[in-house]
């Protein structure tokens, strides 16, 4: 699970948009930080095979196997 503020940057509605485009925009670190913490747990956490057994799990749960 991604984690907002650490892995990933969430906004609700145009001004918070707004906002948060403005604060990134300034803190060139903030930027950096969040994206290298984001591609870190997604390659760690969300490999083609791991997605595939969650997938194969769920297919199966479904049809009863």
């Amino acid at each position: 699970v991604v984690t907002p503020g650490e892995h990933v940057v969430v906004y609700v509605g145009a001004d918070d948009f707004e906002r948060k485009l403005t604060e990134f925009i300034g803190d060139e670190d903030a930027r950096e930080r969040i994206a290298a913490a984001g591609r870190e747990h997604v390659s760690r956490h969300y490999t083609y095979d791991h997605v595939a057994a969650i997938i194969t799990e769920r297919f199966n749960a479904a049809n009863g196997v």
